[in-house]
Formats: structure tokens, C-alpha cells, sequence
């Protein structure tokens, strides 16, 4: 069983409105994260790439998010 079939079968176990999936191998939890930089995110000071498949849907997410 690979970590990226592990990740898939779970991902939608978490609340969509606290975790975004941002790379095949990461879910974030969106409160944690601090910032945006190019093809990676801060999640608090660590730094988590963000994969070109997920890239727009993070953006969206983030951007259009109410504060």
C-alpha cells in the first residue's frame, strides 16, 4: 500500500472547511498556515510544497476565505 493511497482513503475524514489538500503527500490544517511563497506554504515554520495539481484550488481557498 503506497502513502499516497493512505492519504486518499483519508483525506476527506477531516473537516473540509479546517484542511486542504495541497500536495499528494500533505493535508494542511488551514488555521496553521502562515504564508504563501511560489510552489510552497508555511505551515507555521515549516515549509510544505504545494503540487502543481492543488496549486489553484489552495490559492482559491486561501485567498477567497473569510478572515
Amino acid at each position: 500500500m503506497s502513502w499516497t493511497f493512505w492519504i486518499d482513503a483519508y483525506e476527506f475524514r477531516f473537516p473540509q472547511d479546517r484542511f486542504l489538500r495541497v500536495h499528494k503527500s500533505f493535508i494542511a490544517a488551514i488555521d496553521h498556515i502562515c504564508r504563501i511563497e511560489r510552489n510552497r506554504l508555511m505551515l507555521n515554520s515549516t515549509p510544505i510544497p504545494i503540487g502543481r495539481t492543488y496549486k489553484e484550488e489552495v490559492e482559491k481557498t486561501l485567498f477567497e476565505r473569510p478572515r
